[in-house]
């Protein structure tokens, strides 16, 4: 909140104790999503909490978005728009719109890795890499069976999108 930095745990800790009136200081973890992340998220930082709560929700449907067009790019109109529609009710996806969980981005993640195979572009492939690496627990395992996929198919795309996956 108020633009602090997140890897600074001690002023966060003491914000948050004077904010919510706590007797005793909160023991914070470190801050564990990458760089990128922080200029996603950063002007949220300056924003009131209801505010910076519903820009928040912003992001993640944004996210969810993005995966669900990704996934469906061979589908016509109607079903893109019908399964967005089903998945937007679908009963995980609530759940993580109303706890704030930001895991969207390793689904727009995997749906852009989806499309990058298909249309063999390797920054695409690149960004969907850094997407499904967000939170590197969930999207691991995901990121190398696609990247498994895509060397038994395509060794050319793969050769061709090391360099700027490891940029």
């Amino acid at each position: 909140h108020n633009g602090y930095s997140p890897w600074d745990i001690q002023t966060q800790s003491e914000l948050l104790t004077s904010t919510f009136d706590l007797e005793q200081p909160l023991h914070l973890n470190p801050f564990g999503y990458p760089p990128w992340y922080v200029l996603l998220v950063w002007p949220i930082g300056w924003l009131p909490y209801a505010e910076a709560g519903r820009v928040f929700m912003l992001y993640n449907l944004v996210f969810l978005f993005v995966g669900c067009y990704a996934l469906t790019s061979g589908l016509a109109p109607r079903k893109r728009l019908l399964t967005g529609l089903a998945l937007g009710f679908y009963l995980p996806v609530l759940g993580l719109r109303a706890v704030g969980q930001f895991a969207m981005p390793v689904f727009a993640g995997l749906g852009l890795t989806w499309l990058a195979i298909r249309r063999r572009s390797r920054w695409l492939l690149a960004t969907s890499t850094l997407l499904l690496l967000f939170k590197w627990h969930l999207g691991a395992i995901p990121l190398l069976s696609c990247l498994a996929a895509v060397a038994a198919r395509d060794r050319a795309l793969l050769k061709s999108s090391l360099l700027p996956i490891t940029v």
